[in-house]
């Protein structure tokens, strides 16, 4: 099996090139930009990364006038409605309707509801497929876009898909069945002139090129037969151990995501890295931050108006910008799309920091610091990159954070104080005696909460299971607005008494009373609206060009 023993490393760190299993480097296909490979062979089923993050986009219709357009993908390969960015595998993976052999498996962990301000997904996983033999070392990695995302870009017009090389294969099979049949078999001059043939007749009824393009040639018929059409294209889908080792590659799995203690999930290194070490390498989509503010307006040219960019009411911005690098002095958005590296949090003594990319690696065009943000939004090509670099040595094991900026900090403590003033429900639903209507005139409750019913007080019989285990099965939507009218004392069969409360019930339009109501059964919501949390991570000073300043260029 080829490793990376038989390439020449010129990684700095000279150890990654024994621990790394994926590297990020130049696509075998011709224009695709970046693609994955795999150091290691790798066997059907075999899980590939860690696990990606899934961020809900919302329909923007200016998005399929940006960078994003190529990279955002249906909701509902994820389990959702919505479309959906996946930074990381998802996004750096290439496809070739030939050469599929990775794909998506629907994620376990759902941390909230689908809606554009949530993440709805943790850890898309990703494994080989199962009908492929194994992907080589070397191998370029290929997902599955589907027909309609080449179909609905205008640059792969003409392209073969997946049904064609479906077809080319059965052809190339059905015509070495009959000729191993027949009379004539192993004869070169007369099976070349059938296949000759065939292919001619097959032109009449199917006379699209990019059909007839892919049809093996005859020498190739008995390899495809045995093989599949993916055999004549797999060597042309490999790079050497010394081309993915070389300066312009990047390791992709030293970071692996995990729970974090500083907040929800975190990003660990795999492997242990010396100062100055690049930890990972990421290209990044680039946008403009007014873009994804759910009030943004854009100009219609159909209509010859503005219109809404989004529309929904909400003034926030999107999700995404939580994962994206931007400055208080400027219009860019950058979306890095490295796996793992939307985990990394923020801490005020990080242990890694982000550069450029130097000119030609992973992408990275020099002369696009130069360009103004006006500029800059008209390309959907990719041309910025980011390095995550080591500022001192780090263990394995070991949670990796950045600096999100002054400016990120200040933001999150203004958020944090404005939603600390609402009334915490906790507190009163701690408190077993709930005042009835006639005694919250002299002491009422905050106005910022409510109390409602559990579903359970409409039945004839209470369950027996008054737990808060029976709060965790029901929707918000399906709970009662109730108000408390009295409160009574009942003996029980121990000869002890309990608190019960007649209440007033909003059920299906009109109130209704109820009587003897345990307090398990009644509950206090916050009704105070929280925002979410919307803010970019801030690029540092020096690394912000001049021509990218509102102020330097005319503002956006």
């Amino acid at each position: 099996m080829l490793s990376w023993e038989e390439g020449e490393c010129t990684w700095d760190d000279k150890s990654a090139c024994s621990a790394c299993k994926l590297v990020v480097a130049p696509s075998t296909i011709p224009n695709a930009g970046l693609g994955i490979f795999t150091l290691v062979e790798l066997q059907p089923n075999d899980l590939v990364g860690y696990g990606e993050l899934v961020i809900p986009l919302p329909a923007l219709p200016l998005t399929m006038d940006s960078a994003f357009e190529d990279y955002s993908w249906n909701g509902r390969i994820y389990g959702g409605d919505l479309s959906a960015f996946a930074p990381g595998l998802q996004s750096l993976t290439n496809s070739h309707l030939a050469l599929m052999n990775i794909h998506q498996v629907k994620p376990a962990t759902k941390q909230y509801e689908n809606s554009v301000d949530s993440t709805p997904y943790h850890r898309l996983e990703t494994i080989v497929d199962a009908d492929i033999m194994n992907i080589p070392a070397g191998g370029e990695l290929f997902t599955v876009y589907g027909d309609h995302w080449f179909e609905g870009r205008q640059r792969f017009t003409g392209l073969a898909n997946s049904e064609d090389y479906l077809e080319a294969e059965t052809l190339a099979k059905k015509f070495d069945k009959i000729g191993k049949a027949s009379a004539f078999h192993g004869e070169y001059p007369w099976e070349n002139d059938l296949w000759e043939l065939v292919i001619d007749t097959v032109a009449v009824w199917n006379n699209r090129q990019s059909f007839l393009d892919i049809l093996p040639q005859y020498q190739e018929v008995q390899r495809v037969t045995q093989l599949g059409i993916r055999s004549l294209y797999e060597s042309q889908a490999t790079r050497t151990m010394d081309e993915l080792l070389g300066g312009k590659a990047r390791c992709l799995d030293a970071i692996k995501p995990g729970p974090s203690k500083i907040h929800h999930m975190g990003a660990f290194a795999t492997r242990a890295f010396r100062k100055g070490d690049t930890v990972t390498g990421s290209p990044a989509l680039h946008s403009i931050k007014t873009y994804w503010n759910a009030k943004a307006q854009v100009w219609d040219s159909s209509t010859k108006s503005y219109k809404a960019v989004n529309e929904t009411s909400s003034d926030q911005y999107a999700l995404l910008i939580n994962y994206c690098w931007s400055h208080e002095e400027s219009s860019i958005l950058l979306c890095p799309y490295g796996m793992g590296i939307s985990y990394i949090n923020h801490s005020k003594n990080p242990n890694i920091e982000i550069r450029w990319a130097p000119n030609g690696q992973l992408s990275q065009r020099a002369d696009w610091f130069e360009k103004t943000p006006m500029e800059l939004s008209k390309t959907k090509k990719v041309g910025l990159a980011l390095d995550y670099v080591a500022l001192r040595d780090i263990g394995e094991g070991e949670e990796l954070t950045v600096g999100y900026g002054t400016a990120w900090e200040d933001a999150y403590r203004e958020y944090q104080r404005k939603e600390g003033t609402s009334t915490d429900p906790s507190y009163y639903n701690g408190r077993k005696i709930l005042l009835t209507e006639s005694e919250q005139v002299a002491s009422p409750y905050p106005s910022d909460i409510e109390l409602k019913c559990h579903p359970n007080v409409m039945k004839s019989e209470l369950p027996m299971d008054s737990s808060e285990e029976m709060w965790k099965q029901v929707n918000a939507q399906d709970l009662f607005e109730c108000h408390i009218l009295e409160r009574q004392r009942e003996e029980i069969s121990d000869g002890s008494t309990q608190l019960l409360y007649v209440v007033r019930v909003r059920y299906q339009g009109d109130w209704r009373g109820r009587r003897g109501i345990p307090r398990n059964y009644l509950k206090w919501f916050s009704t105070a609206q929280k925002s979410a949390f919307r803010f970019p991570m801030q690029l540092p000073d020096e690394m912000v060009p001049r021509a990218w300043k509102d102020s330097y260029s005319k503002p956006f």
